[in-house]
């Protein structure tokens, strides 16, 4: 039991360059894996940037509707505003077609004349 393990200058230089070499290995191995990670998430940090866009869209869309919503109401209660006017006129205009025919109707003329002048008058807010 008397060997002796020698190392020779070669040998050495051959086993720090074998640990080099597994250095290299292992690092490129580790560069290997790290590439495929990323190339693994890509698709869902593409699929984040898209969310977030439509995201953002969603928004704009919800925004403009709310605004359109709004219009459309006014819109409508004006509208009504016309209508009731309308028919106030329209009133007016065979309470005058009644009087011009048998000269009668003065009572229903001068209700419609009042619905009209609070018509024309009323105040708006």
């Amino acid at each position: 039991m008397d060997n002796k393990i020698v190392f020779s200058h070669a040998d050495m230089i051959a086993l720090i360059k074998s640990i080099c070499y597994l250095i290299a290995a292992v690092s490129a191995a580790a560069g290997a894996v790290s590439v495929l990670i990323n190339r693994l998430r890509a698709p869902d940090r593409g699929r984040d940037k898209r969310i977030e866009e439509c995201e953002k869209r969603i928004d704009e869309v919800t925004e403009r509707t709310e605004k359109l919503s709004l219009y459309v109401h006014r819109d409508f209660v004006h509208f009504e505003e016309i209508e009731k006017s309308n028919k106030v006129f329209q009133r007016g205009i065979l309470a005058l077609v009644n009087h011009s025919i048998d000269g009668n109707n003065v009572d229903e003329l001068k209700a419609v004349s009042d619905e009209i002048k609070k018509d024309i008058f009323k105040v708006k807010g």
